[in-house]
């Protein structure tokens, strides 16, 4: 089994909920593509499995439970991820996988 380890976070803001807002590190972006009563889709334009978490949170700044994400891949590598919040969301962070640290265990699964 081989599992991926993040050896650093880096968090993406977005202040302004709108479509068509986005937030960019580098190369990698996100941004606001469809926002409903009940929900939203945020994109990623490529290495959206770089995704550890959304945080959707309220004008407070509190975190607020969503349902999701449900999670698709364009042909083009960027990734859709919708969501949908229990209340209407003020911002987002979306947390990102920096440097990865590749790890490798062997293990036999055993039939009973």
């Amino acid at each position: 089994m081989t599992i991926q380890f993040p050896k650093t976070l880096q968090t993406l803001r977005l202040d302004d909920l709108s479509p068509g807002q986005h937030a960019e590190l580098a190369d990698l972006s996100v941004r606001v593509v469809g926002r409903t009563r009940k929900g939203l889709t945020l994109e990623i334009n490529k290495n959206g499995n770089r995704v550890v978490y959304a945080r959707l949170l309220n004008t407070e700044g509190q975190a607020i439970a969503f349902f999701g994400p449900q999670i698709t891949e364009s042909l083009d590598g960027a990734w859709r991820f919708e969501l949908s919040p229990f209340s209407p969301p003020a911002r987002a962070e979306v947390i990102l996988a920096g440097e990865l640290e590749r790890k490798e265990y062997a293990f036999t699964l055993k039939a009973k």
